[in-house]
């Protein structure tokens, strides 16, 4: 059984298929509650992508946790997050040689805030390529004029 599309055709399925795509994703999927809005006239091609992660509240009344980042001085958002939040709590993009700060603090129900836990870094592409494949050799002849004996 063969199904014959033309172009058109074809170009609505693909149309279709994005649209629901984009649709589900974004309502399944959580957005970064942290972003880094791009510097205008600079190519995103040197940016790099940081994952922040922490480790679970101490504390049984900690309410909320607030995480801060900061890129070159500017402070580019500040996010409310739930105390149960943990491991992976938000991804952000920077520039290539940006000087990075970021900040979390748990608050607790009483509206007290706990010392900051603070990373400081220059965002720095520090991932090798990754490793070539495929190379091999073959042997493609036997050449008998120079036969040791």
């Amino acid at each position: 059984m063969t199904i014959a599309l033309d172009i058109t055709e074809f170009a609505l399925l693909i149309a279709w298929f994005v649209v629901f795509y984009l649709a589900y994703a974004s309502k399944y999927i959580a957005k970064p509650s942290v972003t880094y809005k791009q510097i205008e006239g600079e190519s995103m091609a040197d940016s790099l992508t940081y994952e922040i992660s922490a480790g679970p509240v101490v504390d049984a009344d900690v309410v909320k946790r607030l995480l801060t980042l900061v890129v070159d001085g500017e402070t580019l958002g500040t996010s409310e997050l739930p105390a149960s939040a943990a491991d992976k709590l938000s991804v952000f993009s920077v520039n290539q040689g940006s000087t990075v700060v970021l900040t979390l603090v748990d608050v607790d129900d009483a509206g007290n805030e706990s010392v900051p836990a603070v990373v400081e870094f220059v965002a720095a592409d520090t991932l090798p390529p990754a490793q070539p494949h495929g190379l091999g050799v073959t042997l493609v002849g036997e050449n008998l004029e120079h036969k040791v004996d």
